[in-house]
């Protein structure tokens, strides 16, 4: 079941090598930050991925985001 309390709320966007994966790392030491648990995960851009549906991709990269205000993605892709 889709429970969207703990999907992404907050996307990070940019171009390759212009600091995402420093922007992501500062973002996720706040304790009420909650980071996908990989970077780049492309999942809105890639159709492979997107057709696996949101409750796949809940559960794969947002598992422990329940209860974190902030729940967040980065992938370059997304640009």
């Amino acid at each position: 079941m889709i429970d969207f309390y703990t999907l992404p709320n907050f996307l990070i966007i940019g171009a390759a090598k212009s600091g995402t994966t420093s922007l992501f790392d500062v973002f996720t030491q706040h304790p009420q930050v909650y980071g996908a648990e990989a970077k780049e995960i492309h999942f809105f851009s890639r159709e492979e991925r997107f057709n696996r549906g949101l409750e796949w991709y809940q559960d794969t990269y947002f598992r422990g985001a329940a209860g974190h205000p902030i729940r967040l993605e980065a992938s370059t892709s997304y640009l």
